[in-house]
């Protein structure tokens, strides 16, 4: 993948867009993020090999991931990302996309009734 201007890319094994810490069930994927701050988290494993699979499901857990050396993650209001895959999860759910398209947060969208 490659964002905004692409003037490197990188490669992924996953690449995560959050507004909370966790995917659920405890599994914190974005420890820094902040529902609140109108922003999104963006975390990308990179170089992920099957002897660290253990490792890395055990700092998923322990909301410990951004430790890793293999994990970087930044804050974005909006960012423009290209890539090769044609496949990503919304909410768990697999969709189709397009090789590049926009992630952006709208603040204060979300209306609960109570």
């Amino acid at each position: 993948y490659c964002l905004n201007n692409c003037d490197s890319a990188e490669q992924a094994f996953v690449l995560a867009f959050a507004n909370t810490t966790q995917y659920g069930n405890n599994a914190v994927i974005a420890p820094l993020a902040e529902f609140s701050d109108g922003k999104l988290e963006m975390v990308s494993i990179t170089n992920m090999t099957t002897e660290r699979l253990p490792e890395m499901v055990f700092r998923l857990f322990s909301k410990r991931i951004d430790d890793a050396s293999i994990v970087s993650s930044s804050s974005f209001t909006s960012l423009t990302l290209q890539h090769s895959a044609n496949f990503g999860h919304v909410d768990g759910e697999p969709f189709e996309v397009s090789n590049e398209f926009e992630v952006t947060i709208v603040p204060e969208s979300l209306s609960v009734l109570i």
